[in-house]
């Protein structure tokens, strides 16, 4: 697999989405798709003990597949998409290998969304205090700097 931080999170999607978001939002937001994300993965562990077909499998990885792609998650986009297409009746599709992969593409992701997250929200606390400190200095008055 690729290990570029932009082939796992696409950071022009990424920066897209938090145009839209305050940073609270943003949090929610991610945490969700995060939550969803293990969801679709215990999937395939349902699968590697012989409680989902292959329709279910294809299903949720198809569903992980499309929901990756919204927030720029491109490696666990890539691996989702190529496990729904996968013949599930093949000796080699080994479910609980599969979801081994989405976890460890998974936890890849989830490190590089929270850090974005805190280095939008530090990035936003500088602008803030910016403000305060050129609006202090415009008017004469001491900024209360924390």
């Amino acid at each position: 697999f690729r290990s570029g931080a932009s082939e796992i999170l696409d950071d022009a999607i990424f920066c897209e989405l938090l145009e839209f978001m305050s940073p609270p939002e943003a949090n929610d937001f991610f945490a969700e798709y995060l939550v969803d994300a293990r969801g679709y993965i215990g999937t395939l562990r349902e699968a590697a003990e012989g409680g989902v077909g292959s329709l279910a499998i294809r299903r949720q990885m198809h569903t992980l597949c499309v929901a990756s792609r919204s927030v720029g998650a491109r490696e666990l986009a890539d691996l989702a998409r190529r496990i729904e297409h996968a013949d599930a009746a093949l000796g080699s599709f080994k479910p609980a290998v599969l979801a081994g992969q989405l976890d460890e593409a998974l936890a890849r992701v989830e490190a590089l969304i929270n850090a974005r997250l805190e280095a939008a929200a530090t990035a936003l606390r500088g602008v803030g205090l910016a403000a305060e400190v050129g609006a202090s200095v415009a008017s004469g008055t001491p900024s209360r700097i924390r």
